[in-house]
């Protein structure tokens, strides 16, 4: 076989793992696929953009794992938890307990991508959580009571609704606030992560002198609807949220998986290139991409290769 045969053969290995992982997750994604502007966007998009999507749509969710809750001053001297105690101790319940916490969360959360708008609703996207890609901090609905579609029933005589604030680590659930909708721009829900958690990974706190005044929630907002980052001061000390945003308006922890799962795939195709059998079998190669939970696998077969039918790679996938 020559050189160029061969050099054929591993572009083809390129080409096909990365399709496979096209595919599988533009078949994972949901979306409205009888949308012909979504369906057309989406199918223009490459592996590395796809990923980065649906990392996004999944950093939206809470990963039903048993947390300590950690609830913070401003939480607790808030009268409303007093009057919605039942309410929030069930959530707090739940959270304890690793229960999945879908129900609390934004019926957006079943939209992981919408095409771009025109006009003035250009900046209306329901795939995009902004305050949780900038701050890294969901906001929760507080209510026992369910819809028919399995989520909490939205108050909606109630206004303005009061919204949990929260931010979950694997291990540990901070509880911020109760706040409302529109309060996504507030300093209030940076002044309590960087004033009772400031070393728990959840604020970062930068090495810097003479911090500027802070932004009014009107400057965060356009700064934050530019996708662009902002920093925080309290104290004399200089923070920078959790999220970090892309020009996106996703987060480079998105960028940064959709980096490392695509390197893998790499390795395992010139794992597959040093392979003589492999690339000398006629057979026509087969890739599966496949992912479960935060672990991914990339598999090769070839039908008639005694032996060495199916070749595995496997990694980590983070949210």
């Amino acid at each position: 076989m020559t050189n160029d045969v061969i050099a054929g053969r591993l572009t083809q290995t390129g080409a096909l793992i990365q399709e496979s992982v096209r595919q599988w997750v533009i078949g994972a994604l949901p979306y409205n696929r009888t949308n012909p502007a979504a369906v057309a966007h989406l199918c223009r998009l490459c592996a590395h953009q796809l990923l980065v999507l649906y990392h996004n749509w999944m950093n939206r969710a809470v990963r039903p794992l048993p947390r300590q809750v950690r609830r913070s001053k401003a939480f607790l001297q808030n009268p409303i938890v007093s009057q919605r105690a039942a309410d929030l101790a069930r959530v707090a319940a739940d959270i304890e307990c690793g229960n999945n916490l879908r129900k609390y969360l934004s019926r957006d959360i079943k939209v992981a991508f919408t095409p771009a708008l025109a006009g003035p609703r250009s900046r209306v996207r329901k795939d995009l959580d902004l305050m949780l890609n900038d701050w890294g901090v969901h906001h929760l609905h507080i209510s026992t009571t369910l819809d028919a579609d399995g989520y909490v029933v939205r108050k909606r005589s109630v206004l303005p609704e009061p919204l949990l604030f929260a931010v979950f680590k694997p291990h540990t659930a901070y509880l911020i606030d109760i706040m409302q909708h529109g309060d996504w721009y507030l300093d209030h829900v940076l002044e309590i992560l960087a004033s009772e958690w400031p070393d728990e990974g959840i604020i970062h706190r930068l090495n810097r002198q003479n911090p500027e005044p802070n932004l009014t929630a009107e400057g965060r907002k356009a700064v934050r609807n530019q996708h662009a980052n902002s920093q925080f001061s309290h104290e004399g000390r200089v923070y920078m949220p959790a999220g970090i945003l892309s020009s996106a308006g996703t987060t480079f922890a998105a960028v940064h998986e959709a980096d490392k799962l695509l390197a893998q795939g790499e390795a395992f195709e010139h794992y597959l290139g040093n392979d003589s059998d492999w690339i000398n079998s006629p057979d026509e190669p087969r890739f599966q991409f496949d992912m479960q939970n935060e672990g991914y696998v990339f598999t090769a077969t070839k039908r008639r290769l005694c032996g060495k039918r199916v070749v595995k790679s496997q990694g980590w996938w983070l949210v």
